[in-house]
């Protein structure tokens, strides 16, 4: 497969970095709170948001996506919440969405272990979440492999169904979008292919003040090349549980720098925004 050549978007760049941090972090706290499990209040401060306020929401994400039965979406969603806490500054990113262009805010965050018997999976982990709101309608996507690119697996590819192989987890990409608001909907990947590269690490990661770190976790900004062409189909009543028979939604993306981190736990798994033992 060929990816489509984009020109490089525009960045948030280090000249007023924290400013422009600040206005991304009121905003997007306000943007989760809108509809569908529990909410996070307005931002009073930029202090709070940082502090609190959005950690909290993606952490909203995570206990929402681990409730439906989801532990791995429900992890990467936390992973980004960390990623935040530790000062991840977002970039735009655009997607074509069933052929109309809309513009999001992303970041990718890599998961990495001191050590192979340490890891809850392969080291070479990454995650793209993106998220945009549009009127009273809060969208999300997440792409995330274990290799620098992969198809996007079928759900059921780890099913022993007649007619189909089953496929490790480890050969593919994984791909779901969301929107939350009136009417939540989840959407899987079916079909396609995802590229997730790491090009560039950097310094430590910036912590807003006057947030700590949380426990167990460091974290080294980091560039990533993401592009994917994925095909969804909506989920019926289990995460995983799709039919695709009925129309499919089309997320096409070109490839662009995105910004991010490399986060390297010292615990299998952090339980919450604080960390390791948090």
């Amino acid at each position: 497969m060929r990816w489509v050549s984009h020109s490089m978007l525009d960045t948030m760049h280090d000249t007023g970095a924290g400013m422009a941090r600040r206005r991304f972090l009121a905003a997007f706290a306000l943007g989760l709170a809108v509809g569908g499990g529990a909410c996070v209040d307005s931002p009073t401060s930029a202090s709070s948001v940082e502090e609190n306020q959005l950690a909290a929401s993606f952490e909203n994400l995570s206990q929402d996506r681990i409730a439906a039965g989801d532990t791995e979406q429900g992890e990467e969603f936390r992973w980004a919440a960390l990623a935040l806490r530790l000062g991840v500054t977002p970039t735009r990113f655009h997607v074509t969405r069933n052929g109309a262009a809309e513009v999001y805010s992303a970041f990718v965050h890599g998961a990495r272990w001191p050590s192979p018997l340490m890891a809850a999976r392969p080291g070479t982990h990454r995650s793209f979440v993106a998220w945009r709101k549009s009127d009273d309608k809060l969208q999300v996507i997440l792409v995330s492999s274990h290799l620098d690119e992969a198809p996007i697996l079928h759900p059921y590819s780890m099913r022993l169904l007649p007619g189909m192989q089953q496929t490790s987890p480890l050969a593919g990409a994984h791909a779901a979008y969301f929107e939350r608001g009136n009417g939540a909907k989840d959407w899987i990947g079916i079909a396609g292919r995802a590229r997730i590269v790491l090009e560039s690490t950097g310094d430590a990661c910036d912590v807003p003040k006057p947030s700590s770190a949380p426990a167990g976790v460091s974290c080294v900004e980091a560039r990533w090349n993401v592009a994917f062409n994925a095909t969804l189909a909506p989920v019926r009543f289990r995460p995983r549980d799709v039919d695709d028979r009925l129309p499919t939604m089309s997320l096409v993306a070109g490839e662009q720098e995105v910004a991010g981190a490399l986060l390297t736990f010292s615990c299998p798994a952090p339980s919450s925004v604080r960390g390791c033992g948090g």
